[in-house]
């Protein structure tokens, strides 16, 4: 350490382009706050730390596989007889990478496995994250995209159900293709539109609108009134 004189001797220790590569491998358990303790002094340091497996099953692996695991972008590195001979007869380094791929934001794919090259990781040092699949930015990008689906919903739903409540349509023929576009996106969605919590929906978007939506009123206080003593459950969220 440049600042506290701590003193860490990793398995094996790299430079590249003038920035060092602390690479540590993982034979026995390793408690996780030595595993913390070591990513933040080579953080402090502007070095990076890198781990190395012997092995990492999909069933049955240690939490310290996991702790390492999630930390770094969902991808590990192991070090085998097939990696060792691979880099000897290509005369580069090459490791078994093991990673995550996102499926959706919130769910994930069976681990995938690959040999791949070292010179073809991204090494993250600012984040001390070393690797070959952006799961991060891969379901950041899901994230984005999904959420521009819901935007985009949302506001044709509050288009519907305005014209619906406003003029009082019969008609709520645009629902059934909204609902199934609901359920796309993974939400559940009533058969019929009167199953909808209608009182609910009127309180909130009249306070949106600042004005009456779904009541005979002309005053936005009348239908504050009317949601203050017939439809009490909803005052609280009409009153955010």
């Amino acid at each position: 350490g440049r600042l506290t004189g701590e003193y860490r001797r990793p398995d094996v220790r790299a430079t590249l382009d003038s920035r060092d590569v602390a690479f540590e491998i993982q034979l026995s358990t390793t408690h996780l706050n030595v595993i913390a303790e070591r990513r933040y002094f080579y953080l402090r340091e502007g070095g990076l730390l890198f781990w190395i497996f012997r092995a990492f099953d999909a069933d049955g692996r240690r939490l310290t596989h996991d702790d390492v695991f999630f930390n770094n972008n969902q991808n590990a590195f192991v070090a085998n007889k097939k990696s060792v001979d691979h880099s000897i007869s290509n005369g580069a380094f090459h490791l078994e990478c093991i990673w995550a791929k996102p499926t959706s934001p919130r769910e994930s794919s069976a681990l995938q496995r690959k040999l791949v090259s070292f010179h073809d990781l991204t090494l993250d040092f600012e984040n001390q994250r070393a690797f070959y699949f952006d799961f991060e930015g891969k379901r950041n990008a899901m994230k984005d995209a999904e959420l521009e689906q819901v935007t985009a919903l949302r506001n044709e739903f509050e288009t519907f159900w305005l014209s619906y409540r406003t003029t009082h349509k019969d008609d709520a023929g645009e629902w059934p293709a909204l609902r199934a576009r609901f359920q796309q996106l993974g939400f559940v969605a009533p058969t019929y539109v009167d199953q909808l919590p209608q009182y609910l929906l009127d309180a909130l978007y009249s306070a949106k609108h600042g004005r009456p939506i779904g009541w005979n009123f002309r005053k936005l206080v009348q239908a504050a009134h009317l949601v203050a003593v017939t439809h009490k459950p909803h005052l609280m969220r009409f009153r955010q």
